[in-house]
């Protein structure tokens, strides 16, 4: 009597279990689920206790299944020794795990022990009968002699994990050797070496070197400048997802042969994606509604030089601060790409040191259409291009009225990851530029053509950030 109450508890918790066993080991947890509306609904789910409860279920199911039955030729005690043999243990699996398989970050990874006490990270499905595991060691060092991989995601602790491993292995389910998780923007070899593959190339410092040319006014030819370049530049992310905030941190250049540098103290920029539609288009073949939205951001900037600039050698130009607003015409879905339309307004100072030092206040109107485009995920390729406009309104001393000056500056430039030193990313850079402009001194104003092709080397350039994709996936999503 006794019996059967106990066979009819397990019955019932396995039943109830089942289905929450079913979502846990079939996809990852926390994975959006599709409600009998139609809506999507986030099911929390626990590693540990989905597949305590799926064992539940699949004992239950085997003891109600086991009852007397007549002995053929297939059963007895040579029967009963090969169904305990359903399922390969590790210690049958191969030391080298299979090139094809490997344990997804994405989904929860178990704690178990294997009867010689080894740990083991496993993602199991009982649905398919397969647990795909390795020890945390490189291959062939297992043991005293484990060389532990680098950047694991973790296990979630069974608390009995040996006892946890028997019952699978008596449920018939396989244990099959398989390359360790990486982390998003990183893989792994056959060895369990880890290194990184994708690069945020927004959130990085970088050094660089460069070789530059330039034809300028009278003739002026320079083919054998050499500059250095720094910058330090980061982006995050606001809380709406709606909103991402670029920072750039002494970004500038210092050329020689001849001796002139440029650079920006700090600049601000963001970048906005409006919820509210500027206006609606009805096209009727067939009926579609297109929505526009002004989708406007700002920018900021403070201290910015030019010394000497295209060669000069009695002039600098001061930027104490510039501000004004941006229109994307387009941007990306997580907005680091970008098309856009920058105005605004800048207060400068330009310094000339002929027999005496001269101070020529301006005020300067500036335009400029800007794209900063990456080509691809793992952000190995870059292109950004820049066209700007600007009419310096010059006191000179001389009058009270101003004098109206032009600044027409243009630069396409394209970036490409060629190797990583370190998982530090190591690029090359080809850029064009070339314009006009007349608020120099007569032999430094007129047209110029320029080129480069250098060398940057980044440091801490994480990969790109997955959970920034998930967070706009959600909270965007209606």
């Amino acid at each position: 009597m006794i019996g059967k109450v106990k066979r009819a508890l397990v019955l019932g918790v396995g039943t109830s279990v089942v289905l929450v066993a079913r979502l846990g080991l079939a996809q990852p947890a926390g994975e959006p689920e599709r409600a009998a509306d139609g809506t999507s609904a986030t099911v929390a789910s626990d590693p540990a206790a989905d597949l305590l409860a799926a064992l539940a279920d699949a004992d239950s199911k085997a003891e109600g299944a086991s009852k007397p039955a007549p002995a053929s030729a297939g059963s007895g005690p040579a029967a009963k020794r090969g169904s305990d043999k359903a399922g390969a243990a590790p210690s049958d699996a191969p030391a080298q795990a299979d090139s094809d398989a490997q344990l997804r970050w994405d989904r929860p990874v178990l704690c178990l022990s294997d009867p010689k006490g080894t740990r083991l990270y496993a993602q199991c499905n009982l649905d398919s009968k397969v647990c795909l595991f390795h020890d945390g060691c490189m291959p062939g060092t297992s043991g005293k002699k484990c060389v532990a991989l680098d950047r694991l995601k973790g296990c979630s602790d069974l608390g009995s994990g040996a006892e946890i491993y028997e019952r699978l292995v008596k449920q018939g389910v396989r244990f099959e050797r398989a390359r360790a998780e990486a982390p998003p923007g990183w893989e792994r070899d056959e060895l369990g070496r880890v290194f990184q593959t994708q690069f945020d190339m927004n959130r990085r410092l970088w050094l660089g070197a460069s070789w530059h040319a330039a034809y300028g006014p009278q003739d002026r030819y320079e083919l054998g400048t050499v500059a250095f370049d720094t910058g330090l530049r980061a982006e995050w992310l606001s809380d709406d997802t709606r909103t991402l905030h670029r920072l750039h941190v002494l970004n500038g250049e210092l050329s020689i042969n001849p001796l002139s540098a440029k650079g920006t103290l700090l600049r601000y920029d963001g970048s906005r994606e409006s919820e509210i539609p500027l206006f609606r288009l009805t096209t009727f073949w067939p009926p579609e509604r297109h929505d526009a939205y002004l989708n406007m951001g700002w920018f900021a900037e403070i201290g910015t030089v030019e010394l000497r600039p295209r060669g000069s050698a009695h002039e600098t130009t001061l930027r104490f601060a510039a501000a004004g607003p941006t229109w994307d015409f387009w941007h990306s879905a997580n907005m680091t790409s970008f098309v856009r339309f920058r105005l605004g307004a800048a207060f400068d100072d330009l310094l000339r040191y002929e027999d005496e030092l001269t101070h020529n206040p301006a005020f300067t109107p500036v335009s400029a259409l800007e794209a900063d485009v990456l080509f691809d995920d793992a952000g190995l390729h870059r292109l950004t291009v820049s066209s700007g406009f600007e009419l310096p309104l010059v006191w000179d001393g001389v009058g009270t009225d101003p004098d109206v000056r032009f600044r027409f500056l243009n630069e396409a430039a394209y970036e490409l990851v060629l190797i990583a030193i370190n998982d530090q990313p190591l690029s090359m850079r080809f850029a064009v530029g070339g314009g006009y402009r007349d608020d120099l001194l007569e032999a430094a104003s007129g047209w110029e053509l320029t080129g480069s092709a250098g060398l940057r080397f980044s440091f801490w350039a994480p990969a790109p950030s997955a959970d920034d994709a998930k967070r706009i996936s959600e909270v965007r999503t209606p």
